[in-house]
């Protein structure tokens, strides 16, 4: 159908097809005092300029200096008032490596960095009130130590009920249209997500707990950020080879989290995620970095 094909595809270059991708230059940024002993290569600064603009994916190749980057976007961040509360996180694993990067680039860095007894439960709220009232270039926080920094009551039931009234209009939608197998499948995910709506709202919020919300970060760098690829979302199709839609609550955390620095930065600022391996398994992770990252235009798309 030739009219069909014009339709649809000037429809989709208008949408979809119009978006030229910005090339930073970072060529003009000084670094002021950064180590002058370690120069960054132009790659480094082209993206600690992306970054300074918005929310940024840095899905460079192992050994391209990523460490470098979240490090000088941070202070960059800092030093021009576009943030004034930075956290990055990590595998526990990489902690110790990442901070001894971080110092040789800025000696004079106030950097804090949790040690394994300061995410004890009777010394959590003590640290977490160092985060929150005192001055810091950066916090480092190993990637258990962040799961333990828990989200407001109020911002978890917000994210399932919206998940939630998403799957009764699929459901109200489709009515009878729908297969009993698909339908189903529905009604069970939705089950499942009132239960879990359901548990969050009967937990009692300790009012002596410091929560994610109380810090008042405003730029969170993740690395490694393939961890967090796991988060639910809602569709209609199911059993889809390569689309696996699998949670965990990690990734809601994360999601929590950054929804949160990008309310107190207007939508599309504040946000770093790094990773080596932005692709795993199937190119539906894309997508759902894209939802960390940039979910305003997302919907504007009708991607959502």
């Amino acid at each position: 159908d030739a009219d069909r094909a014009d339709r649809l595809s000037r429809d989709y270059n208008d949408r979809y097809n119009s978006i030229v991708d910005w090339e930073p230059d970072g060529s003009h940024l000084t670094m002021p005092g950064m180590n002058p002993d370690r120069p960054l290569r132009p790659h480094q600064k082209n993206a600690i300029w992306r970054c300074l603009q918005g929310n940024t994916l840095l899905a460079h190749v192992v050994g391209s200096g990523k460490t470098m980057i979240m490090g000088g976007a941070a202070m960059e961040a800092r030093r021009l008032g576009l943030a004034h509360k930075v956290v990055v996180e990590m595998p526990n694993m990489l902690v110790a490596q990442c901070e001894r990067e971080m110092r040789r680039m800025y000696p004079t860095a106030r950097i804090l960095v949790p040690t394994a007894k300061d995410f004890e439960p009777v010394n959590r709220r003590e640290f977490l009130n160092r985060i929150m009232t005192d001055d810091w270039d950066m916090v480092l926080l190993a990637e258990s130590q962040m799961s333990r920094i828990q989200n407001h009551k109020e911002a978890q039931e917000a994210f399932i009920q919206e998940q939630i009234d998403e799957y009764e209009q699929i459901l109200l939608e489709a009515g009878d249209k729908m297969d009993k197998t698909t339908r189903k499948d529905l009604e069970k995910k939705l089950k499942n997500l009132e239960k879990k709506l359901e548990e969050i709202m009967a937990r009692l919020e300790d009012k002596e707990e410091v929560y994610w919300e109380d810090l008042g970060v405003d730029m969170i760098i993740v690395d490694e950020a393939e961890r967090h690829k796991n988060l639910r979302f809602v569709t209609a199709m199911n059993r889809i080879r390569g689309l696996p839609n699998s949670h965990s609550d990690r990734a809601m955390s994360m999601f929590l989290k950054t929804r949160d620095v990008m309310k107190r930065t207007g939508g599309r600022r504040g946000v770093v995620f790094a990773t080596g391996t932005p692709i795993a398994n199937s190119n539906a992770e894309l997508w759902t970095q894209m939802r960390y990252l940039a979910p305003d235009l997302m919907e504007q798309l009708g991607l959502n």
